[in-house]
């Protein structure tokens, strides 16, 4: 019986080769995205999945009116926590910092460093390989090294340099060397090489100033998390309540949250360790799931519109005594052959373009087979019950009588549900459309955008000192001596917050002698030139000058934002007085400068005030240095730059640098990465549906070709008869862009919110959507139509 149906099942594929050809692409298509989506969503949901504790360790974020969620603790927060809550077991630190020079001897190691807190390896158990685990951090001045690490800095023999001493760069004192371990291979944000003892939680001055940390709990397992979130936000406010100028506002905003471990990677609220955008991440994979909804929706169309020319062959086995039964399960069968051919050819397909996805994504991905082949297996269930059953259930229900007399044709059941599901595949083909040419005005809009500022030819090189101090400030001024009077550089200057990589360093900003006028503000330390070399304008006042002594003490430049938010305009700015909530000094505003980007365009220009860097509290806070370099000079003087650091300034250290302008072009990478996916999404959509449409227009109208060649005969054109068949398809399809409108508004709306310099919703894109589908139709449909308008009259009227 089965060999019976499978030679029927090939024999029909044949006979309807093209409809196969188009059910089988749509369906690979189909399967392809919805099998790779599901696991990419499986790999970022596998982080921390190795750790044994992963259901007890949670991370602590802090919710604060005026930073938003921040993912660093204060560390009498995580000190104190374990002694008031009984719920919590521990906490530690964890805090991942730069890269870090380690020398023993002759021999030295740059690798990934961490400071972490006593009880590091409790919480997250490394493999062991030498020391104890229980012990390596309860003395200070202590480090852990991974295999790499320890290999480079002890060779073969590594396993017993357990106790010897390591030097760190820049540091005067030495490290005990107190465990070796091993990094995991599964996905995890734990993977330094260098594990550094920190006092953070010992030193009782910092205590609830230093927000700074990056802390976990150990949490019993029946604890109720949203009543421990609820008592350590109390905690938190009487922290906070020290601070000046906290309103009651304030405290009701200011909260703790607790993410699980193995949760961290796709539901942490700040952009603690990469978070992955969940909300691109349940798109994407929604759009999977609807192509393959699509693809299976062809299957079904094109089968319903074929039933017609097997109704005679349904009709004859039941004349002959089949069961409805035994038909269904036919068709059934055929079904299942036909999707285990496009699953082959979809795993097929993976394989080939999975190393251009985790490029394009950014990730490390392998596929587990052993996984893929359930998961397949359940899509491949699915698909055949959905796509299989109901073309069987509708040809089973066929009536012999009927269908040998050749009457199904008139039945209207079956064009309606054609009709219904040709109409569904367009407004999700009319949404897409949409969607595409919103998201690709967005985002030529934000890299459109004028930033405020000129970062052409700026080079920006790090400083590797993981701290900093006085030793980055005499590298600056020593770069600054020697490169100033260079022909091939044009400036040089610095900046606590550089653009494209804000550091968050803020303060309260309180207006004299009226201190209820207040404001938030980013600290922006900056030398004296930096405006001018970034053509970053003044638009009151003036700009910093070296001449003036009192630049450098307490004069102040504030930008458009602050002014505003302090109910100043800039020119009634100038000469006002200010108090800084970091040190308590007043200081004078000298100057407005018109607002600039920092940071990322999908957040709001911050209020910020600027001031020299050589005083106040970022005084000697040196991270790097920026260099303004002759267009035409660039290739000759990068290199040399570069062998002045690793000769004269950073010996042993990696040249880490980056040009400006490219720099914070990264930060549209995001939007132009959904902008692609969202056209290949899009491409893929509306082929399925114009290839699902090919066929079913080719296929209706087959079924029509007696009633052309009868119109012919009485006399009608070509072009009336191509408009004839033609109609339904563009009326369904207008009525069909109609609805998606409303439905495609809502949801690129939603989309639109995540931006603060956001494109009023355009008309044009609806417009464009309909004319677009309704010209495709036409093409498409008409193609077929003109065809069956050059019929043989003969062979359709020799019967009649």
């Amino acid at each position: 019986m089965l060999r019976n149906w499978l030679k029927i099942a090939f024999k029909n594929y044949r006979k309807n080769w093209l409809s196969t050809l188009i059910n089988l692409l749509g369906l690979t298509l189909g399967l392809t995205g919805i099998i790779l989506m599901i696991a990419y969503w499986d790999y970022e949901s596998s982080f921390e999945d190795w750790n044994p504790n992963k259901e007890k360790i949670y991370f602590a974020e802090n919710e604060m009116s005026y930073y938003g969620y921040m993912p660093m603790s204060s560390a009498k927060q995580l000190r104190d926590a374990p002694k008031l809550f009984p719920a919590i077991e521990s906490s530690v630190v964890y805090n991942r910092g730069s890269e870090i020079l380690l020398k023993n001897g002759l021999k030295s190691f740059y690798g990934q460093g961490a400071y972490v807190s006593e009880g590091f390896f409790e919480f997250f158990p490394l493999k062991h390989i030498a020391g104890d685990f229980s012990n390596a951090f309860k003395q200070k001045n202590t480090v852990a090294l991974s295999i790499q690490g320890a290999q480079r800095l002890f060779g073969d023999d590594y396993k017993n340099a357990i106790g010897s001493v390591i030097l760190q760069e820049g540091k005067e004192e030495g490290l005990v060397l107190t465990a070796i371990y091993e990094n995991p291979y599964e996905q995890t944000f734990i993977q330094s090489d260098i594990l550094i003892r920190t006092t953070v939680l010992n030193d009782t001055e910092a205590l609830n100033k230093n927000f700074s940390n990056y802390g976990f709990y150990k949490v019993q397992p029946t604890t109720n998390i949203q009543k421990l979130e609820d008592d350590l936000s109390i905690e938190l406010r009487k922290i906070t309540a020290s601070f000046e100028n906290q309103t009651e506002e304030d405290k009701k905003h200011t909260h703790v949250k607790l993410t699980r471990l193995d949760h961290l990677k796709l539901h942490s609220r700040s952009n603690a360790y990469n978070k992955t955008d969940i909300k691109t991440l349940k798109t994407l994979t929604a759009l999977a799931f609807i192509i393959l909804l699509l693809s299976s929706i062809n299957v079904i169309n094109i089968n319903t519109a074929l039933a017609v020319n097997r109704a005679k062959e349904v009709g004859v086995r039941k004349a002959l005594g089949s069961s409805k039964s035994a038909i269904m399960l036919q068709f059934i069968f055929e079904a299942m052959i036909f999707s285990v051919l496009a699953l082959i050819l979809s795993i097929a397909t993976i394989g080939v373009i999975l190393p251009y996805f985790n490029v394009f994504m950014e990730i490390d991905m392998d596929l587990d087979y052993v996984q893929l082949f359930y998961i397949s297996i359940l899509i491949l269930f699915t698909i055949i019950l959905f796509s299989g059953l109901i073309p069987a259930i509708y040809m089973a229900n066929f009536k012999p009588i009927k269908t040998l007399k050749g009457n199904f044709n008139r039945s209207s059941r079956g064009i309606w549900l054609r009709n219904f599901i040709l109409s569904f595949q367009i407004i999700f083909s009319s949404c897409f459309i949409i969607g595409s040419l919103i998201i690709h005005q967005q985002v030529e809009h934000i890299m459109n955008k004028d930033l405020g500022f000129d970062a052409n030819q700026i080079v920006h090189i790090n400083f590797n000192n993981d701290y900093y101090g006085i030793d980055n400030m005499r590298k600056y001024e020593l770069i600054k001596d020697f490169y100033q009077k260079n022909p091939n550089v044009e400036d040089i200057s610095y900046s606590f917050s550089n653009i494209g990589k804000w550091i968050s360093a803020s303060s309260i900003v309180m207006a004299i002698p009226d201190s209820t006028i207040n404001s938030i503000a980013g600290a922006g330390a900056i030398d004296l030139n930096y405006f001018s070399m970034f053509d970053i304008p003044i638009i009151e006042g003036r700009d910093f000058n070296v001449h003036i002594s009192s630049d450098t003490i307490n004069n102040v430049i504030i930008n458009e934002s602050l002014s505003q938010h302090l109910g100043w305009n800039p020119a009634d700015a100038i000469k006002k007085r200010i108090k800084l909530g970091f040190d308590g000094n007043v200081y004078n505003i000298i100057g407005v400068v018109k607002d600039f980007h920092i940071s990322s365009l999908e957040e709001e220009i911050s209020p910020m005030v600027f001031f020299y860097y050589g005083s106040l509290f970022t005084k000697n806070n040196v991270n790097g240095v920026d260099i303004k370099l002759k267009p035409e000079k660039i290739e000759q003087i990068l290199p040399e730059i570069q062998k002045f650091f690793e000769t004269e300034i950073e010996p042993g250290y990696p040249f880490d640098y980056y040009f400006v302008d490219k720099e914070f072009a990264k930060t549209f990478e995001k939007y132009q990465k959904q902008r692609t996916l969202f056209l290949i999404l899009n491409g893929i959509v509306l082929l399925v549906a114009l290839l699902g449409l090919f066929a079913l227009s080719a296929l209706m109208i087959e079924q029509k070709l007696k009633t052309v060649a009868i119109k012919k005969t009485l006399g009608a054109s070509d072009r009336l008869l191509v408009f004839d068949l033609t109609k339904q398809f563009l009326i369904i399809t207008a009525i069909a862009v109609l609805i998606s409108i409303p439905i495609s508004y809502y949801f690129m709306n939603e989309w639109l919110q995540d931006f603060a310099y956001r494109i009023d919703m355009p008309w044009w894109p609806y417009v464009l959507s309909l004319i677009l589908l309704l010209v495709l139709t036409f093409l498409v449909v008409s193609i077929k139509a003109y065809r069956a308008t050059q019929v043989n009259l003969i062979k359709y009227l020799k019967y009649e």
